[in-house]
């Protein structure tokens, strides 16, 4: 898919100078939006695979969650912290995870709101620079009556 940046005709100037100063700065208006555009689009990916990850890390605690409880609560299980691996037993780490996983309820949260907005704020920054998306299709087209106009 790509972009494309419509904009509003301007007055018919006779004068080329003019003409020539407008396109140019047209490319550099088009460039700076396609660019904010650009800029969005990866906000919101990076949102989406933190998002991701979170997800991730939500699940894998519940099914640890879920193999402790059917355990003993004085087995003894082993945490990994950063970089070192503690012992604890069943029933002091349990309180810990259940804490952790609703910390990650909450984030998990927080960030689907966040990508809404930033959703929303990409939409309305389509709508605004009037930017539509085109297939190959219809940009190969479009190329081809360029072509032919010249």
């Amino acid at each position: 898919m790509s972009c494309q940046v419509s904009t509003e005709p301007k007055d018919n100037d006779k004068n080329p100078e003019t003409k020539d100063k407008d396109k140019y700065t047209d490319e550099k208006d088009r460039n700076a939006i396609i660019a904010g555009l650009q800029q969005l689009r990866e906000q919101q990916k990076n949102i989406i695979l933190e998002l991701t990850r979170v997800e991730d890390d939500k699940r894998e605690h519940e099914r640890v969650m879920q193999v402790l409880k059917k355990m003993e609560g004085n087995r003894k299980c082993f945490r990994m912290i950063g970089t070192t691996l503690v012992q604890y037993e069943i029933r002091t780490v349990l309180p810990v995870l259940e804490s952790t996983l609703e910390n990650l309820d909450t984030l998990v949260s927080s960030m689907k709101d966040n990508l809404i907005e930033k959703g929303k704020e990409l939409q309305e920054y389509t709508e605004k620079h009037k930017i539509r998306y085109i297939s190959e299709r219809e940009l190969k087209e479009e190329a081809e009556r360029n072509m032919m106009k010249k």
